[in-house]
């Protein structure tokens, strides 16, 4: 399904939906949002989900994407310790068992967005892989922004109703942030 940018505003958006968020939430097939009437360059996320791995299916077979260099990208998201209430003595300890587990979850990320570019690879697509470290969606938006990409291509897990409005998704945040077009890739049965 193709469809273009929420009609009615960011505000209205998030109260009532859009038609395009109702495609994403509700339809079996990938649905792109237009923004732009080219592609490119594609932002791919990963994140080694079942989703992400119908997304980069669509990006391997589809021929579209044929000669559009993809930038693929995974982000490594660990939330960083508080300092109120640890003592200034244990709190050293925090910070390195946090820097530990930065760079596990950056090398772990690191190798996701390396395989998945080796395979679009190997599917004749030219692919280059990237890890990034933050809030996933903010960091998605941030490469398309500096690599000038036209289209985020991301798996969707496909909650609806109040789940998706109270946890919110990386897919979600993208679709409603990115000035990029954004193709939503959902995990089916034949993925």
């Amino acid at each position: 399904i193709v469809g273009g940018s929420r009609g009615h505003g960011p505000i209205a958006s998030l109260v009532l939906g859009s038609v395009s968020s109702e495609f994403v939430d509700h339809a079996p097939c990938p649905v792109l949002v237009a923004r732009t009437s080219v592609v490119t360059r594609i932002v791919f996320a990963t994140d080694g989900s079942s989703a992400a791995a119908a997304a980069e299916g669509v990006l391997a077979r589809w021929l579209a994407f044929e000669n559009v260099p993809i930038d693929v990208v995974s982000v490594a998201d660990v939330v960083a310790p508080w300092h109120t209430g640890i003592s200034p003595l244990m709190y050293s300890q925090v910070i390195a068992s946090h820097a530990e587990t930065l760079d596990e979850a950056r090398a772990a990320h690191g190798a996701l967005a390396e395989e998945a570019a080796t395979r679009l690879r190997a599917a004749g697509r030219t692919a280059h892989a990237g890890v990034r470290t933050g809030d996933a969606a903010s960091e998605v938006i941030t490469l398309a922004t500096e690599t000038d990409a036209d289209l985020i291509v991301i798996g969707s897990r496909g909650r609806t109703g109040l789940t998706r409005l109270l946890l919110g998704s990386v897919a979600r945040n993208v679709l409603h942030a990115s000035a990029a077009s954004v193709l939503v890739v959902r995990e089916t049965p034949a993925d």
